[in-house]
């Protein structure tokens, strides 16, 4: 994690690490959404240019590095929650605010109890804290463990 917590801090001057961890992840997600999506809402797409806009070339550049660097560490395992560690290994969570980490290793083995003890099609879970997902990210691992495609088969 130490080589994002580089990269992103090497980017704060004009905004700081907050704002620019808070902003990446947000034009990510609506990046992933707008090809999905035939309706995007306006009102995203409108958010997704502004904060495009209040970014320089250079600084959209380093962003493109950054999801590149995330993908690439994403497609080497999937047995981690690299959204969680990068938040909280920048100091970004509040406990304060009752923001707390769930490390994977405790979300891989409550994922292991809970398919052990008890697995439907279709399978709903209930993340009530879903921070960066970890609980769902682990449990749809098991149930790929388990040979089942949670994406058409849980």
């Amino acid at each position: 994690m130490e080589k994002y917590v580089k990269f992103i801090q090497s980017m704060s001057g004009r905004h700081n690490v907050w704002r620019l961890w808070n902003d990446f992840v947000e034009m990510l997600a609506c990046a992933i959404q707008m090809p999905f999506r035939e309706n995007l809402s306006a009102s995203r797409l409108d958010r997704y240019q502004k904060l495009f806009n209040s970014y320089t070339n250079d600084e959209m550049n380093k962003f493109d590095k950054l999801t590149d660097m995330i993908v690439d560490d994403m497609e080497k395992s999937t047995e981690c929650d690299i959204f969680g560690e990068i938040y909280m290994s920048l100091r970004l969570y509040s406990k304060q605010n009752g923001q707390y980490f769930t490390p994977y290793y405790v979300s891989k083995l409550m994922s292991k109890m809970v398919f052990a003890t008890k697995h439907e099609s279709p399978t709903i879970i209930y993340e009530p804290t879903c921070g960066s997902g970890v609980n769902l990210i682990a449990y749809a691992n098991e149930l790929k463990r388990n040979g089942i495609n949670y994406q058409t088969e849980a």
